[in-house]
């Protein structure tokens, strides 16, 4: 059976750039978590929509 792990990275304040630091950092803690007796599949998902005032979190999933 497999299992999820999401990694996060929140912001204080919204993001208005240097956004790949955030995803790492949100990569880093999905990796960190993981159980690593199974295989990984790394999903990237960005939803976008209208949003004045930037990015607050972000998020990566492990799946196996």
């Amino acid at each position: 059976m497999g299992h999820t792990v999401t990694g996060k990275d929140s912001q204080p304040q919204p993001s208005h750039g240097n956004h790949m630091q955030h995803f790492e950092n949100a990569l880093k803690d999905a990796l960190n978590n993981w159980h690593w007796n199974e295989t990984a599949t790394l999903t990237f998902e960005v939803v976008i929509s209208p949003n004045p005032g930037g990015i607050r979190d972000y998020h990566v999933t492990l799946s196996s």
